[in-house]
């Protein structure tokens, strides 16, 4: 079956993975991404191509981003992984690094009460999981705020005892990007996604070289804002792979303290053979730190107040 890449993850194709299960088949499961190129020449649509065969083991490889030229060779370096999916459940699809994925899955994110600090992240991904650690508008043509409220921005909340460095650096890391697309659309980055992930901190403690990386990423990260134009409208993003040698050092960190060092070599190898592009694009402009304050205060005065 050569269908769209819902079946693999998507709410209503719940029924049909359930079906497949009980049938008691073999299953290969792949999916792959639209940009930089798609399955079908020409065609913009993200796939799940399901191959069903005897007996009732079940596989599945990481998901496909590939450019023009890897095209080509697409199916001919496929790697799949053993994976299990309990009652019919959807398959992990991050292949080398599916203990990971599982890991962060299973962790937990102790009930506490929220801190009133937040982060934000954008509801549309392809790269990286596109968190912010504050709220900015959309932009007219000439670059200025515009009144119209942002509707593909969500606030996570965080909870007491989560900082917004620490927040702020996981989800902008290659482990946040690693479970939304292992399990996501590779393009809808709504859901709870960003909130399974800062699981990963419950329970670290106090780790002062931890604190110190993260404070790090979000220096860096304020060099790397951009705004991409859409529909006659500029819309900020905050460009993550840019700030990798940042992210990595804390994501190392975390690996540490939550004892799984042994992933590491198996996260960037993962992530070699997923990430086939920067994000950069012909209607992106950079967008300097102080216009980013400036932003940021103008929507925080006239949407947050």
């Amino acid at each position: 079956m050569i269908v769209m890449i819902s079946l693999a993850c998507g709410s209503k194709f719940e029924p049909l993975r359930k079906y497949v299960a009980d049938t008691n088949r073999g299953e290969w499961w792949s999916t792959f991404g639209k940009r930089p190129d798609s399955l079908f020449a020409g065609i913009q649509v993200c796939n799940t191509v399901l191959t069903l065969g005897p007996g009732g083991e079940k596989f599945s490889t990481s998901h496909k981003i590939f450019t023009k030229q890897t095209r080509t060779s697409l199916f001919s370096t496929l790697e799949t992984f053993k994976i299990s999916r309990p009652n019919g459940g959807f398959p992990l699809r991050g292949g080398l690094v599916n203990g990971l994925v599982s890991h962060i899955g299973r962790s937990h994110r102790y009930p506490s009460s929220t801190n009133g600090k937040k982060v934000f992240t954008l509801l549309t991904a392809r790269y990286w999981y596109p968190v912010m650690p504050n709220a900015v508008p959309i932009l007219s043509l000439d670059l200025s705020p515009s009144y119209e409220k942002h509707t593909r921005l969500k606030e996570i909340d965080l909870l007491v005892g989560e900082s917004e460095d620490n927040s702020l650096a996981l989800l902008g890391g290659k482990m946040s990007y690693l479970y939304w697309s292992s399990t996501g659309n590779d393009m809808d980055s709504s859901g709870t996604f960003g909130e399974v992930v800062l699981r990963l901190l419950n329970g670290i403690g106090e780790d002062q070289e931890l604190s110190n990386l993260s404070r790090s990423v979000a220096i860096e990260a304020r060099n790397h804002y951009f705004a991409s134009k859409n529909a006659q409208k500029y819309y900020i993003n905050l460009r993550w792979s840019s700030v990798r040698a940042q992210t990595d050092a804390f994501d190392k960190r975390v690996l540490e303290l939550v004892g799984l060092s042994e992933e590491w070599r198996n996260l960037n190898i993962w992530y070699r053979q997923t990430m086939r592009s920067s994000g950069e694009n012909s209607n992106g402009i950079q967008v300097s730190k102080d216009d980013i304050k400036t932003y940021e205060n103008w929507y925080k005065t006239n949407f947050l107040s």
